[in-house]
């Protein structure tokens, strides 16, 4: 059972207005911390839908945990090297329908490093 959102109602039907598009978009989910950022992004995901929450280890390590997360859905994504962020987003752009990003803070400033 989810959880109800309070007061989320027009973020709700925003962002499943842009998933259900046929138009690529990008969205910016921006807010103080544990504010339920993640959580709104996991609440309208659906199972079909990549979930990725990165963190603050080295970017080759996010990235190759990035393919795999998205090699559950599509097969064999993962038995790729991919060298960085813009090769992976460039391959898998293609091949996506509609993934669901979410990194924490750290993680920016950790992968701005490489």
């Amino acid at each position: 059972m989810r959880l109800h959102f309070m007061n989320r109602t027009r973020e709700i039907a925003r962002l499943t207005r842009v998933l259900v598009s046929p138009d690529p978009s990008l969205v910016v989910i921006y807010g103080r911390r544990r504010c339920g950022k993640s959580t709104l992004l996991q609440h309208i995901a659906k199972k079909t839908d990549i979930y990725f929450l990165a963190d603050q280890q080295e970017a080759p390590l996010q990235i190759q945990s990035l393919a795999v997360e998205i090699g559950r859905t599509i097969p064999g994504f993962e038995q790729v090297n991919y060298p960085s962020w813009e090769v992976l987003f460039f391959y898998g752009g293609g091949k996506m329908n509609s993934p669901t990003w979410s990194r924490s803070p750290r993680s920016s400033q950790a992968s701005s490093r490489n």
